[in-house]
């Protein structure tokens, strides 16, 4: 049965190369849990609000921006909710109100070790 995933991971700081940095590992670990998943279709925030803003600008990056579409994938599209603990998810906003959203109607939530991730 194909499931869809929310694949959460943090972006946003202070430092353009940190968020560059998060793109790109977010997008490598995708690839890398969509081979090991065939059955499963991912839906990358990150991926999204990232290539939209590249052609409009305005949209900006933080969560802020993007938490009502976010949030209404998890609620209403999302079977469930996989977090990717790359350097700063304890500490994003974005992921702790994910979470949260999650938790409220009842998605399952799986962590995921970067290091399992790569593997």
């Amino acid at each position: 049965m194909t499931k869809f995933i929310y694949l959460a991971s943090p972006f946003s700081h202070k430092s353009k190369q940190i968020e560059q940095s998060r793109e790109d590992s977010i997008n490598l670990i995708a690839s890398k849990l969509k081979k090991d998943n065939p059955d499963c279709v991912f839906f990358l925030p990150i991926t999204q609000s990232c290539v939209l803003r590249r052609f409009e600008p305005s949209l900006g990056g933080s969560f802020e921006n993007w938490k009502k579409d976010d949030l209404f994938i998890i609620r209403e599209k999302a079977d469930a909710l996989w977090v990717v603990m790359l350097d700063g998810w304890k500490e994003s906003i974005g992921i702790q109100a994910e979470i949260k959203c999650a938790k409220r109607h009842k998605k399952p939530i799986l962590y995921i070790e970067v290091e399992l991730a790569n593997a």
